[in-house]
C-alpha cells in the first residue's frame, strides 16, 4: 500500500514539474519575444483546410472578411499551428481559427520550408475563437479551445470557454458576452479599427506574461492552473470579476 501511494505521488510530482517547466518555458517565450509568429500567403494542409472550409462558409454568411493567413508557435518544443483569422466591420470583431495536425502545414512563402523542418509531432488540436477590444483596454475573448482558460488574464481581459458548440452558438455566446459588458459600462464602445492583427497577438502575449510574473510563486502555480483552473471555468458565461 506504501508503495502504491508513493508511485502516486512520484508520478503527480512528475507532471507537476512537466507542468510548471512547461509554462514557465512558453511565459519567458511570450515576454522575450521567442515565440513564431508569421503571416503567409497560404495554407494547404488537408486537415486545416478542411476546417478552414467550414469556417470560411460561416464567416461569409456573417459578413466576416477574410484578412490572413498565418503560424503560430509557442516555442521550439511545440507543434505548429496553423491559423486563419477574419475581420468583422460591422461587429468589429476578430474571427480566428487554429489547427495543428502534429505536422507541419504545406504553407507557401519564403519561410515555409524552414517551418517544415522545425515542426514536432503532437496530436491534433482545432479550436475557433472570437475577439473584441473596447475603450480603456477592455478585451472579450471567447474561445472553443480549453487551454484559453489556463492563465490568468490581466486585468480586463476577459475569456470565456465553450469546447462543445457551433461557431455560431460560440458566435452567440460572444455577442451575449459583449452585450452585458456593455450594460455594465454605459456608452463603452469597441475600438473601431482593426489594428495590425500580428502586433495585436504579440501586444497580448507581452502583457499576459507581465501579469502571470506578477502573481507571486507564479512558476509553481502551473499545474494548478492545469488541472482546477481551465477546467472549472470552462462552459461557464463571463462574470466580469476579477480573477
Amino acid at each position: 500500500m506504501l508503495y502504491v501511494y508513493l508511485l502516486v505521488v512520484a508520478v503527480f510530482l512528475l507532471v507537476a514539474w512537466v507542468v510548471n517547466s512547461t509554462l514557465v518555458r512558453s511565459i519567458n517565450s511570450y515576454l522575450n519575444k521567442e515565440y513564431m509568429l508569421m503571416v503567409v500567403s497560404q495554407i494547404d494542409e488537408p486537415g486545416f483546410m478542411e476546417k478552414y472550409a467550414e469556417a470560411a462558409q460561416w464567416a461569409e454568411i456573417n459578413s466576416y472578411t477574410h484578412e490572413c493567413y498565418f503560424l503560430f508557435r509557442t516555442t521550439k518544443f511545440d507543434p505548429l499551428m496553423s491559423c486563419s483569422a477574419w475581420w468583422s466591420e460591422r461587429e468589429k470583431t476578430w474571427f480566428m481559427l487554429y489547427f495543428s495536425s502534429g505536422s507541419s502545414p504545406a504553407a507557401q512563402g519564403e519561410h515555409a520550408e524552414k517551418s517544415k523542418a522545425e515542426a514536432r509531432p503532437a496530436k491534433t488540436e482545432y479550436g475557433v475563437e472570437f475577439s473584441t477590444a473596447y475603450e480603456n483596454e477592455l478585451n472579450i475573448t471567447t474561445s472553443s479551445l480549453k487551454g484559453s482558460l489556463l492563465l490568468p488574464m490581466s486585468p480586463g481581459k476577459y475569456v470565456q470557454c465553450f469546447d462543445k458548440l457551433s461557431i455560431a452558438e460560440l458566435h452567440e455566446k460572444h455577442m451575449q458576452a459583449c452585450s452585458a459588458l456593455a450594460g455594465k459600462n454605459p456608452g463603452l464602445k469597441p475600438v473601431a479599427s482593426k489594428g495590425d492583427l500580428m502586433q495585436l497577438l504579440a501586444e497580448h502575449f507581452q502583457s499576459t506574461a507581465r501579469h502571470v510574473m506578477s502573481i507571486p510563486f507564479w512558476k509553481y502555480r502551473g499545474i494548478f492552473w492545469w488541472l482546477v483552473r481551465q477546467n472549472v471555468l470552462r462552459n461557464k458565461p463571463l462574470t466580469f470579476r476579477e480573477d
